[in-house]
C-alpha cells in the first residue's frame, strides 16, 4: 500500500507545479545576409528560449536562446516560430 500512496502523492498538483516548464521555438533567421553568419547554421532548429532581453522601445522583442548544440545567442520575436511550453 505504501507504494500506491507514494504514486498518488507524486501526482498532486503541488508536485506537478514543481516541474520546470521549458519554452521552445523554431529559429528562422530574418535576414540570411546579415553579419551573424554563424547563426545561419541554426536555421530551422528548435531552440530553448531562456528569457527576454529588455529593449529601449516596444517595436519588437528580443530573446536569449540556446541552440541544441549548446550555443547561445539572441533572436528577435519574428525569428521565432511554433512556440511550445514543454515539461
Amino acid at each position: 500500500m505504501a507504494r500506491e500512496e507514494g504514486i498518488a502523492e507524486m501526482k498532486t498538483p503541488e508536485r506537478i507545479a514543481d516541474r520546470r516548464i521549458v519554452t521552445t521555438a523554431v529559429f528562422r533567421p530574418y535576414d540570411m545576409r546579415n553579419s551573424e553568419i554563424d547563426m545561419h547554421a541554426h536555421d530551422n532548429e528548435r531552440v530553448e528560449v531562456l528569457g527576454s532581453i529588455p529593449l529601449d522601445h516596444e517595436e519588437f522583442e528580443m530573446f536569449r536562446v540556446r541552440f541544441p548544440d549548446g550555443d547561445e545567442g539572441q533572436a528577435f520575436d519574428d525569428e521565432l516560430t511554433d512556440w511550445k511550453d514543454e515539461g
